[in-house]
């Protein structure tokens, strides 16, 4: 049986070093056979760039490793996943998401769920490990920041 306590204390872990470092505290794990293949925590502010969320960095550095067709991979991150987080999980062929909280503001579990063709893709999803923890980076100064930054940038290019 997997250990979803234990990879979820490591990234909530990573999500307060990403907090610390003024980013939104969020981490993810991507983990196979028991083992780290994947690591990312939230990197849009030091980056500069919107894509630099924990789930997307997380599955980045574990490519290498997941191949095309990848088996008994989860992935492990504090916030429920947002559309492109979620849409390049079943991308990369990740067959469980392991998720703390809901992300009321940009999770998109629900609405990948009813989608016509991704609904049928998603992987397994458990929601609720570490709860508390998770609910508990909701309420850090970079989190609230982060949000407010999410709900107020205008684009340029329209």
């Amino acid at each position: 049986m997997p250990d979803h306590v234990k990879w979820m204390r490591l990234i909530v872990e990573g999500a307060k070093a990403a907090a610390a470092e003024g980013e939104e505290p969020a981490a993810a794990v991507v983990v196979q056979d028991g083992q780290i293949i994947g690591l990312g925590r939230n990197s849009r502010n030091s980056e500069k760039c919107g894509l630099g969320h924990a789930v997307l960095n997380a599955l980045l550095d574990a490519k290498r490793n997941l191949g095309l067709r990848p088996k008994d991979v989860t992935l492990y991150c504090t916030l429920e996943p947002c559309a492109m987080c979620l849409g390049a999980t079943i991308f990369a062929g990740i067959n469980t998401v392991v998720y703390g909280t809901h992300d009321d503001a940009r999770g998109a579990v629900e609405m990948f769920k009813e989608h016509s063709i991704y609904g049928d893709w998603l992987p397994e999803l458990i929601n609720g490990v570490l709860m508390k923890e998770c609910e508990a980076l909701k309420k850090l100064p970079s989190f609230k920041k982060a949000m407010v930054k999410s709900h107020t940038v205008a684009r340029t290019d329209a």
